[in-house]
């Protein structure tokens, strides 16, 4: 048997010395690992010219922007690596400029060092673009193919989009405007989506699959699939009693459905999505076909 003694508490407590090795033998593997993989919080604040309110692992992490006059600046420490791409290594603005995404981190005002965007969860793509940030906000929704009659699952498409802009040295962001353009869907996909419904009200759980076919097919004309869609919840009402998650995703999906009936209805223009930028589906396209190659809106 050992005795600790800790400091200052001055509590005895009693181990049994096997019970003490198998914990540490256990547990330690993990600490280190632990340590390891959390970035110190007391690191020296951002000595750059941007002089955000972040220290360096922040500016590393996260994406910090500055408003200098009517521009906004760029404030991400270091370069980033693109294999395959012309110029390999890019700086930050380079790469949010061209036609790759990801890793930038969460956009955050450099002068408050306060996050632009508080739902964390919402996958982003960041362009920068005229001296400004666009932030495209995707949304997952399913794919029909009716060479196969099958359906490619958990799409992202953008939806929604803020521009980060500035202003005499200030940042601002626009409030959402609707990017969304539905990928087309034909009379096999909505028959496809009738039998994923029926199938689906046999049973008490709501299927993802069964929400986004329900909505690419609403999007692309089908009355039948948009009234089930809106109808959901009182179809499944024990369901979305225990489910509040699912129930703001279906909302989410809801709200997409109805601000795009109302900008056809005020004269805009249905337009398919473009899913060349897929190479699975390029393939199956015509020879010459021109590929978007990018979700980012560079074309526009």
């Amino acid at each position: 048997m050992i005795k600790y003694t800790y400091c200052k508490q001055k509590l005895n407590k009693t181990i049994d010395t096997l019970t003490l090795f198998v914990i540490l033998l256990v547990f330690t593997p993990f600490y280190s690992c632990h340590q390891q993989s959390n970035f110190k919080t007391d690191l020296p604040a951002d000595t750059s010219a941007c002089g955000c309110k972040l220290n360096t692992q922040e500016m590393i992490l996260q994406c910090p922007v500055k408003a200098v006059g009517d521009s906004v600046v760029i404030c991400k420490v270091g370069t980033i690596s693109v294999a395959g791409s012309k110029k390999e290594t890019m700086t930050w603005p380079e790469y949010m400029a061209s036609k790759y995404m990801g890793a930038e981190g969460s956009l955050t005002n450099c002068k408050t060092g306060k996050q632009l965007f508080n739902n964390l969860m919402a996958n982003r793509i960041l362009t920068y673009r005229d001296k400004q940030v666009w932030v495209d906000r995707r949304i997952s929704i399913d794919i029909y193919e009716p060479l196969t009659n099958t359906w490619s699952e958990n799409i992202e498409l953008p939806a929604w989009r803020n521009i980060v802009y500035a202003s005499k040295n200030e940042i601002f962001v626009k409030p959402d405007t609707l990017i969304f353009k539905p990928p087309f869907i034909n009379p096999s996909g909505f028959k496809s989506a009738d039998s994923v419904y029926r199938a689906q009200s046999k049973q008490t759980f709501l299927y993802s699959r069964t929400v986004n076919r329900l909505l690419a097919c609403a999007l692309c004309g089908d009355t039948v699939s948009e009234r089930r869609l809106l109808n959901l919840e009182k179809d499944f009402p024990a369901y979305f009693s225990g489910h509040a998650e699912t129930k703001l995703i279906v909302d989410e999906k809801i709200n997409l459905l109805l601000s795009y009936q109302l900008f056809l209805k005020n004269g805009g223009k249905r337009v398919y999505f473009d899913l060349s930028v897929f190479p699975y589906y390029l393939k199956q396209m015509k020879p010459g076909t021109k590929a978007r190659t990018t979700l980012k809106p560079l074309d526009e």
